[in-house]
């Protein structure tokens, strides 16, 4: 279970909130509190009491000094509500239709988040990575996650988003409603969920580690180039051909896997450019190339001591110049 980061301690006349727990461990907002009722903190599990007074704004205090902050609170608070109604909705067999436009096809998919799913645990440490909330299929792998978090880091997203899971993230002030869980699953983001037609097409790479890989290898033999335009195939955007082998880039997966410089051209075309060191002491050069609306990548190898500066001719600045012609020339130059 994941150590819940502590702020300075505070007392209860510098800090309220609007949650807590009933006896029965469920989430019970303070416009539903009654005076003398018990309640306790989501995240410590420390005694609160319901402020039920006529000066001050209605709102639940702890009965003894806390660290607790009302951010934390509230995420656990979230954790909680969805944990009751994954759960209630795994036992009543009730679907939770998603929808969301897919990042790799750029169409719009719906599907059952919980079709699979066998269990699920909340609150749980796998691997290094937290999750607020982590979906299991029938032979006990990952089949999704939901973060409570307003941004993530590439380590979890790298983790999260492996092997087509369903991954959801949701800021710290989602908006409950007390019985509809797809109301707030609606306040989610989906930042990874299983593509229909990639499933189809089961040879495309798409991991940081698999493209790093042919990448290398397609400069790993003579010319010591390659190069290939972004096409769309079979209605899955962004693919491209190196070293036979079919690669998932788009230009955010670029950044990400490759990263690199954003240099502008002229309107409408820009050139990412990278460099990486090759094993044999030589430079690498990776460009991503955007010309209005083609997109293309290139890489070449150059030997160690090699000097080497990026040069472009005038017919790159032709507007019917595409990316691939762009790359083109910055590799094979």
């Amino acid at each position: 279970m994941q150590q819940v980061r502590r702020a300075t301690p505070v007392s209860d006349s510098q800090i309220s909130y609007r949650w807590a727990l009933d006896a029965a461990g469920r989430p019970i907002p303070i416009d539903q509190a009654t005076r003398g009722g018990q309640y306790v903190c989501p995240l410590c599990h420390g005694p609160m009491i319901a402020r039920l007074g006529q000066q001050l704004q209605h709102h639940y205090g702890h009965e003894r000094l806390t660290d607790c902050t009302p951010e934390t609170v509230n995420r656990a608070v979230l954790r909680r509500w969805l944990a009751i109604h994954i759960e209630q909705a795994l036992k009543a067999q009730t679907p939770v239709t998603l929808r969301w436009q897919c990042p790799y096809c750029d169409q719009k998919h719906h599907a059952n988040l919980l079709h699979g799913v066998a269990r699920f645990t909340e609150d749980e440490e796998i691997n290094g990575h937290y999750a607020d909330i982590a979906l299991f299929d029938a032979r006990d792998r990952l089949f999704g996650a939901i973060l409570i978090e307003d941004k993530l880091t590439p380590a979890q997203e790298d983790f999260f988003t492996a092997g087509d899971r369903f991954l959801l993230t949701l800021p710290h002030m989602a908006t409950l409603d007390e019985d509809d869980l797809l109301a707030i699953l609606r306040q989610a983001q989906v930042i990874s969920a299983p593509c229909p037609l990639l499933a189809n097409m089961p040879d495309v790479i798409r991991d940081p580690a698999g493209i790093k890989k042919v990448l290398l290898e397609a400069v790993s033999r003579f010319p010591g180039y390659a190069f290939g335009a972004l096409e769309t195939i079979n209605g899955v955007a962004n693919l491209v051909k190196l070293a036979g082998k079919l690669l998932l880039l788009p230009k955010a997966q670029w950044r990400k896997v490759v990263g690199g410089s954003r240099n502008p051209v002229i309107p409408g075309v820009e050139i990412i450019i990278q460099t990486w060191q090759h094993p044999d002491g030589g430079d690498l050069y990776l460009y991503f190339v955007t010309a209005r609306e083609t997109q293309a990548v290139g890489i070449r190898r150059y030997s160690p001591g090699a000097m080497h500066t990026p040069e472009l001719d005038f017919r790159s600045y032709h507007r019917n110049t595409s990316a691939a012609d762009i790359v083109r020339q910055l590799v094979t130059r």
